[in-house]
């Protein structure tokens, strides 16, 4: 597994992916959310929560997401380099 970056561990996984569902339209949504929200609303508690959830979405599409892909795809590639051995 590359160590070079964040998007590294998945970048099959991201190439894979249309524009919209790219990391930083995924960074870029959430920011906004937040701070429509903030600007809305003033209210830290529904910021906070919203924030929150906004978090676990990042976690789960920007790092369990690609790394759960590159787990995928690791045994059948080394199946195929056995295959060619």
């Amino acid at each position: 597994m590359k160590s070079d970056s964040l998007f590294s561990i998945g970048s099959d996984y991201w190439a894979e992916k249309s524009w919209w569902c790219q990391p930083w339209t995924i960074l870029l949504s959430g920011f906004i959310f937040i701070l429509v929200s903030w600007n809305l609303f003033h209210l830290f508690f529904l910021t906070g929560f919203l924030a929150f959830l906004i978090f676990l979405w990042w976690l789960l599409f920007l790092l369990i997401a690609p790394s759960l892909y590159e787990r995928q795809i690791s045994p059948s590639d080394k199946q195929t380099e056995n295959i060619k051995s």
